[in-house]
This record gives structure tokens, sequence and C-alpha cells, in this order.
């Protein structure tokens, strides 16, 4: 995938002070090896949200039937699956994944709630009390997160609000930590991606919000990945141009304290990235592309 010399610099740059990074020296990434799960089936198809469970089984929505696709780590087809009510989810396909504590799965969209075994058997199925909610189960309770607000709710405790964003603004994307804590992002949805900086928030798993941490650099936040106590970011520098096929695309680690400590470009090739997701070996990631039904492996620079 690269020379011997190739290597060294790209660790060398990669370790430069974030200032000179900004000047055009940030590393760029090579893959190292990619993962792809029927390609000629999924011609019919349109990939949606993927999910990789903690048995490392590949779950991947077919966002025109709200079918979910199993494979295997290394993409070989396993089963798959239609959440009832059928009809619905073919119309409200899922949108999120979250993995339970018992083995179970969790899968919704804006409409319903619907929890599977580890064969994809339905368990339970519920309708959510409102529209435009992500629920996300964690340990300890439930955050469930609206366009312009964080709820947090406990078994004993009703709901309740612990953050509002600024007008015009969203939460969007967001991911639980293995604690019980949720890290979300709040961004403007205008055409000017300067009028509100994007900021990362960290809530507690009693709902307390921990910090707040403002991104000075213009960007689109596109996803994140939460590792221990530090947050890998999925982000398109060009701002909200990602939609239009125009998108730099990097990831940015950010410390506790929400300072980026690196930054690493994305190869072009790897059009219009929208999702990062953990590797089984540590150290490395796994990237979605566009549409297409495959993932890229890449390694993250040694965290400094």
């Amino acid at each position: 995938m690269g020379s011997a010399r190739g290597s060294v610099t790209a660790w060398f740059l990669a370790c430069l002070p974030l200032s000179l990074q900004d000047a055009g020296a940030v590393p760029e990434l090579a893959p190292l090896g990619v993962v792809e799960f029927e390609p000629e089936a999924w011609s019919e198809r349109r990939v949606g949200t993927v999910h990789i469970d903690r048995t490392r089984r590949i779950w991947v929505c077919d966002e025109r039937s709200g079918r979910l696709h199993v494979y295997d780590e290394q993409g070989k087809p396993l089963f798959a699956v239609m959440p009832e009510p059928a009809g619905e989810f073919g119309r409200f396909t899922p949108a999120w994944f979250a993995d339970g504590a018992g083995g179970q799965l969790f899968v919704g969209t804006n409409r319903h709630l619907v929890e599977l075994d580890a064969s994809g058997r339905q368990l339970v199925r519920r309708r959510l009390p409102a529209q435009g909610r992500r629920h996300l189960p964690t340990a300890d309770g439930r955050f469930e997160i609206g366009d312009e607000r964080v709820w947090f709710r406990t078994e004993k405790q009703a709901a309740r609000e612990v953050a509002l964003c600024a007008e015009g603004a969203t939460f969007h994307p967001a991911a639980t930590e293995a604690l019980g804590g949720l890290v979300v992002c709040e961004q403007d949805l205008g055409s000017d991606p300067g009028s509100h900086a994007p900021q990362v928030l960290r809530f507690g798993a009693n709902g307390e919000l921990v910090s707040r941490a403002s991104l000075a650099q213009q960007c689109w936040i596109l996803d994140l990945l939460v590792q221990g106590d530090r947050v890998l970011l999925l982000v398109d520098t060009a701002g909200r141009e990602c939609a239009l096929g125009q998108a730099r695309a990097e990831l940015w680690r950010l410390n506790s304290g929400g300072e980026i400590v690196q930054r690493s470009r994305l190869p072009e090739e790897l059009e219009r990235p929208r999702q990062v997701l953990a590797a089984a070996t540590v150290g490395e990631v796994l990237v979605l592309g566009a549409r297409e039904p495959r993932l890229y492996r890449f390694a993250l620079p040694a965290a400094r």
C-alpha cells in the first residue's frame, strides 16, 4: 500500500504542530484493505446505515426496502431480516443501531424502536413517543436526541431536558460511551458553516453535562467514534459541500478536553465518506464511502 519512505513521511507529518498541518501538511492515510459485501447484489439496493455489533458482524440497511443484511468480518453473507412492520420500515428505514447489554440489538427509525436477538428475530417493538428523536440505550439510562434538544431518562425518572442548542443548529451525530455517557455534536444547519462553530458536548451517565468544546475550524461533522477518553471525528473540511460531492474528508482525534490533537486526510478515492466504525484491531478504523457496499480499513497514527 505504500513505500517505507512514504510511511515515515506520513508519521513525521502527523507529529507536526496542528498549525503546520493546517498549512497543507496534513498527512494522507492509505487504505490497508477493503471489506466488500455482495457488490453485485447491492446494485439493486441502496446502502444505508452500517453497524458492527459486538461479535463483529456487519449489519447493513437497504434504504430501498428497509431490510437488514448481515455479513461476517470478511463480507460473507450470513442472513437477512425484515423488521416489522415491514411496510413502515420500507418508508422509514433503520437510521441507527445500538448494542444491548445482553447481546441484543436495538434498531431505530424516527417512528419505531425494534429489539432483535442475535439471529435477527424480533423480540420487542414499540412506537417512539415523538418523531425526529433517536433513542440511544445505555447501561444506566437512555438518552433521546432531537433536532434541538437532548433528553435523559431513567426507569425511576421521567425524561428531562439536559441541553438546548442554539437557534438554527442541530444535534448530530452522536454516540454513547462505554460507561453510559453520551458524546454529541451541535452544528449549524445553515448555508454558512462559519455562522455557528461546531461544538462537541459530553454528558455523563447521570445525564449531567461534563464538557463543551468548540471547534474553531470551518467543517461539517459527518460521524463520530468514541474510543475510551478520546473522540474521533469524521469531518468534511469544506463544510456541508460534501452533499454535492466536493468533500475534503479528514479524521480528527480529540482529547478528553475537546482539543484537536491529530488530523489525517482520507484519500480522494473514498468518495463522500459518511461513517466511521471501530475495527477489530486496536489503532485501526473502518470508513464507509458514499453508497458503495464496502468498508475501507485505515491505521491511525500513534496517539501523541
